[in-house]
């Protein structure tokens, strides 16, 4: 029976065995959605991803990324590992175009000594809607009102897939936070904000933050590093500068809670006086490799 080949890497970090792993299938033989699923439910990882060489006269790389349970448009761990890989697999050098659902996203890659890293712009600025209820969200992290962020404000925000971005007073309240699934039920189910990516300041600067990532509906309980959400965060990180000074850049560490702990750069890439996009960095490692027979179609 034929086989389908993937490599395994971490990313967003610059070690082996944290930050998030993912899998990533160079070239397989030509799968269906369904069969592409299949094997994403069977490795059981955060993402797994498909990317073929582009076509004739073509640049940009053919992208589909499925969590285990459902296709995303577009992910952040598996838009830099993608890159690393290629990278480390010698089939581009310095930059490389994946095309996935959102978009065409291009990712530079850089290499300092043995750490080989990957930033890409998102395809759009951070959008911004209303948050939920500022009771009902605390209620759905299962912590109390006077927790949250005593000056920001929770909002739901995307670059391409949302999540509701809710800042808290500190890192021991994030690290409290326990998805509390009637309230997410009742409140938060088939709305914008189903995922939920709480996030604390670890300084005074707000330069330095640690963030949680809860997507039941994706079949994650938690995430540990997830780009897309880090990028979203940047539109609510933004507000940040009406109490604080500084360049429009910032470091999120995530996963520390599940013992993975990850670390994510996103800078806000401006146009005159607008966000025109986010750019988002991280370094992957490669670990493994490995192949699965293929499903029926």
């Amino acid at each position: 029976m034929a086989r389908a080949s993937y490599h395994l890497l971490d990313v967003f970090t610059d070690r082996r065995y944290a930050g998030n792993p993912l899998a990533v299938f160079v070239d397989p033989p030509e799968l269906s959605g369904d069969q592409m699923q299949v094997l994403a439910r069977e490795l059981n990882l955060s993402e797994s991803v498909f990317v073929r060489s582009p076509a004739d006269g073509a640049t940009a790389w053919p992208t589909r990324i499925f969590t285990g349970s459902t296709e995303l448009p577009f992910a952040g761990h598996p838009t830099v590992g993608t890159a690393v890989l290629l990278a480390e697999l010698g089939l581009v050098t310095d930059s490389v175009v994946l095309a996935e659902g959102v978009g065409e996203v291009s990712v530079s890659i850089e290499r300092s000594g043995a750490t080989t890293s990957a930033t890409f712009r998102t395809v759009q600025a951070p959008a911004y809607s209303d948050a939920p209820d500022r009771d009902i969200l605390a209620r759905a992290l299962s912590i109390e009102s006077s927790e949250l962020h005593p000056k920001l404000s929770a909002g739901v925000w995307s670059c391409g897939l949302g999540f509701c971005v809710v800042p808290l007073r500190d890192a021991d309240v994030l690290a409290r936070t326990r998805v509390d699934h009637t309230v997410w039920s009742e409140h938060l189910e088939h709305t914008d904000a189903e995922h939920l990516y709480p996030i604390a300041p670890l300084d005074e600067s707000l330069d330095r933050w640690r963030a949680r990532m809860y997507a039941t509906d994706m079949g994650l309980s938690e995430d540990p590093a997830t780009g897309s959400a880090a990028s979203a965060a940047a539109g609510l990180l933004a507000a940040s500068r009406q109490h604080a000074k500084g360049p429009l850049r910032w470091v999120i560490e995530q996963g520390v809670e599940m013992g993975r702990p990850s670390e994510i750069r996103v800078a806000l890439d401006t146009d005159g006086a607008e966000a025109s996009a986010v750019l988002v960095s991280g370094d992957a490692v490669v670990v493994g490799e490995g192949a699965l027979e293929i499903p029926a179609a």
